[in-house]
């Protein structure tokens, strides 16, 4: 889910995905170690970003075309 959140951001490192977001970065690595995301962020991420939710939720189906 981490990655594919630094997919959108066109972010490489958790820390500049912590910036994007506005949030500490032990913050993002405890999601990226665990393997989950607020439901905020991830709604938050599509309707900015209009990006498939299914993709980024569950890594179905197709990203960006």
């Amino acid at each position: 889910m981490t990655d594919r959140l630094k997919t959108i951001t066109h972010v490489i490192e958790f820390k500049d995905l912590a910036d994007v977001f506005d949030i500490p970065k032990s913050t993002i690595s405890t999601w990226h170690t665990r393997n989950i995301t607020p439901y905020e962020v991830i709604v938050r991420t599509c309707l900015i970003s209009g990006c498939p939710l299914k993709w980024l939720a569950l890594g179905e189906g197709e990203g960006f075309k």
